[in-house]
């Protein structure tokens, strides 16, 4: 029923490297996070705009329904008749010091999803802690009814330990969940941004920084030509 790298699960069109374990998705990046857990080189990573290692060698079940929802691989849900697919599903629920939750592809307000195996499937263990921002979890409505819906931790989270499944970690690019954490948004209503919006957030970030830059280029630049200006000047006084 889980996943297991190298089991040949993979859609055929990947390369050699996708199917050792690893699913990329052409987006860079914003940053780069110290790992919370040791990480396994043989766990699949699955990239939004940030790079998410899955920890399908402690929860092969969850990590596999996380996975297969990124690629949209298993077609229509059973339950919802929607495709199985985070394309378009926005972060509905931001909470500041805590986390930003997403996943419910067919209602989009929290209520909705539906897991790779139909409605819900139960908890693997709880072997990992919420001790620090950017891990990902399930995110449920009790014990064993997990789906399609998810967190990243933005701090420590140790009120739900033993309550929900810590499946994954945010390797690079925990910026991007910083970004919408920060954002307007109230805890009860739908964010703006999607998944596939984080690629236009980072652009923006990166115009920003690129502006300042040239910028303090530009003053350095007239410093140095002010200073030129002042030595002739008391050169030829």
């Amino acid at each position: 029923m889980g996943f297991l790298p190298n089991s040949g699960s993979f859609p055929p069109l990947l390369d050699k490297a996708q199917r050792n374990g690893t699913f990329y998705v052409t987006y860079t990046t914003l940053s780069f996070v110290c790992p919370a857990k040791p990480s396994n080189s043989k766990n699949p990573r699955v990239f939004f705009d940030v790079d998410i290692e899955l920890f399908a060698d402690i929860v092969p079940k969850t990590a596999e329904n996380f996975r297969a929802l990124r690629t949209g691989e298993k077609g229509t849900g059973w339950t919802a008749g929607k495709p199985l697919h985070f394309k378009g599903c926005p972060f509905h629920r931001i909470i500041k010091k805590f986390m930003i939750q997403g996943g419910d592809f067919s209602n989009q307000n929290g209520t909705g999803g539906e897991s790779i195996y139909g409605e819900k499937f139960e908890d693997e263990n709880f072997h990992y802690k919420h001790d620090r921002e950017g891990l990902l979890s399930v995110a449920n409505a009790g014990p064993n009814t997990n789906g399609s819906q998810f967190f990243i931790t933005t701090g420590p989270t140790p009120h739900v330990d033993g309550k929900r499944v810590v499946f994954g970690q945010v390797m690079k690019g925990l910026s991007v969940a910083r970004m919408l954490e920060n954002g307007e948004v109230n805890g009860e209503e739908p964010a703006k941004l999607s998944l596939a919006d984080l690629k236009k957030a980072q652009e923006i970030a990166q115009e920003i920084k690129l502006s300042r830059q040239n910028c303090l280029v530009k003053q350095m630049i007239k410093a140095q030509e002010d200073k030129e200006k002042a030595v002739y000047a008391k050169m030829f006084a």
